[in-house]
């Protein structure tokens, strides 16, 4: 009430020109004004718990109107977050993305070792065979240890070099290292390398074979 008395006040002021079918002279909206205002305050003191119920309903009703004079800036703002947010996800994502790919690609360069003591291709196709089917790998590295070198196979790369082509999405690398087969070599090329002992693997060993499994550290017995 107090407010549409001050509507009146600002109508005289700012539209006295706007016809109306009534007018109220000044006296009577200024003592409608004060009446209203005196009435608000002699509520106010007799009852104080009330100013707390108006404030809730004044403050609800204020938030949906500034949201509805707002609204534009409101959106813009949300937009700017849900932006923000979307890029920050992309950036988020595409590190992801690369760390995933690291680490498939340290999974799979790294090699698989395989000793052999001979140029058998059937031997050789097998273990080829056995890392493309059970290995999550796509390195080969064929490691052939000898004490003279006039006892490497002289067929040994050709057939490596065959088997590498069978099998393209397979890397072939073929290593000879002079040495005797043993727990001390198999530590120093692990070393050297980069490959556990449990990524390396031989063929079953004959009677001969001077050293037990279990004394490899961990190679495995595949073929």
């Amino acid at each position: 009430m107090a407010l549409f008395a001050l509507g009146n006040m600002l109508l005289k002021l700012r539209r006295r020109r706007l016809p109306r079918a009534v007018r109220a002279g000044w006296p009577t909206v200024v003592l409608a004004f004060v009446a209203v205002v005196v009435g608000l305050v002699g509520n106010v003191l007799l009852d104080p718990a009330s100013v707390q119920v108006f404030s809730v309903y004044l403050a609800a009703t204020g938030g949906i109107v500034a949201v509805m004079f707002l609204r534009l800036a409101l959106l813009r703002g949300a937009l700017r977050a849900v932006r923000g947010a979307l890029e920050r996800l992309a950036v988020l994502g595409v590190r992801m993305q690369g760390a995933v790919q690291a680490s498939i690609q340290g999974i799979q360069s790294r090699s698989v070792v395989y000793f052999t003591p001979g140029d058998a291709p059937a031997q050789l196709n097998r273990a080829a065979l056995y890392v493309l089917e059970n290995e999550q790998t796509d390195r080969l590295a064929v490691v052939h240890l000898f004490e003279d070198p006039e006892g490497i196979p002289d067929q040994l790369a050709t057939q490596l070099s065959t088997i590498d082509h069978l099998y393209p999405e397979l890397r072939i690398d073929f290593i000879a290292v002079r040495g005797r087969f043993g727990p001390e070599l198999i530590s120093a090329l692990s070393e050297r390398l980069g490959v556990p002992r449990n990524y390396m693997f031989i063929g079953t060993p004959s009677a001969s074979f001077g050293h037990r499994v279990e004394e490899l550290g961990g190679v495995r017995l595949i073929l």
